[in-house]
């Protein structure tokens, strides 16, 4: 539930929907989630590619708060995710891009023409609190979702020191790179997934949460996670499956 396309200056720009989605298959993932910085403008070419290689997927964003923490935002319809990134959009702070500096931001339709290069830094923090975000998000019945908290910059921990006292986050994110006693000493009480945060082809599918439930939309995540059906599977957990075999 967190893959970055060629949408995002920071990822790979041989990341788009349709390779994305054919290797998300091919290691065998049946649900996904393209979660661009600050925006959901791939979104429609995602649905399309997932369409075809039946495989089921949800639209969202990882939004950058005024504190410079990521959370991950995501939303059962398109219409609610392309909202959200036009409010963050504009809350951006007025960094132009330099595509030689942060990289392309590439837009792209169904057949993968190039529809849109935002002029803005979409990897730029907002004016929007954390709080502030959290209720446009709930209020649109969203998931929302601290990004890898293990991490030392760019994540709730790093930038307030701590996890607020809150009962509104969906869960937390942990990277690929944390382990299951060290998540749960970050997590506390919430409960915590992970993901690959795949910036390049390969990474897809180093790291996924495995949930128990009926069909792939935000009740049912959230109803997983609450009912601790879920099973966070860690880059390490790869390698050591390698290892073994």
């Amino acid at each position: 539930m967190h893959i970055h396309s060629c949408l995002s200056p920071c990822a790979e720009l041989d990341m788009s929907p349709k390779a994305i989605v054919e290797h998300a298959v091919k290691v065998g993932m049946n649900a996904i989630v393209v979660a661009d910085h600050n925006s959901a403008l791939n979104s429609e070419a995602v649905a399309y590619e997932c369409e075809k290689a039946n495989i089921a997927c949800l639209f969202g964003m990882e939004a950058n708060t005024l504190e410079e923490a990521h959370i991950l935002c995501i939303f059962d319809e398109i219409s609610q995710a392309m909202e959200m990134s036009d409010i963050l959009y504009d809350k951006l702070l007025p960094i132009k891009v330099n595509n030689e500096t942060y990289g392309y931001q590439v837009a792209v339709d169904k057949d993968e023409n190039v529809i849109a290069m935002p002029e803005k830094l979409l990897s730029a923090p907002t004016t929007l609190s954390i709080n502030e975000l959290q209720e446009m998000v709930l209020s649109r019945e969203g998931l929302f979702i601290p990004s890898h908290i293990d991490r030392s910059y760019c994540s709730v921990i790093s930038q307030l020191g701590f996890l607020p006292p809150t009962d509104q986050y969906t869960a937390v994110e942990v990277s690929k790179f944390c382990f299951h006693v060290e998540a749960k000493k970050l997590a506390g009480k919430f409960k915590y997934i992970t993901n690959s945060d795949a910036h390049n082809i390969d990474d897809i599918g180093l790291a996924y949460t495995e949930y128990d439930m009926p069909d792939f939309s935000v009740k049912s995540i959230k109803q997983a996670i609450k009912n601790n059906k879920i099973h966070p599977c860690f880059e390490c957990d790869i390698r050591r499956d390698l290892f073994q075999s």
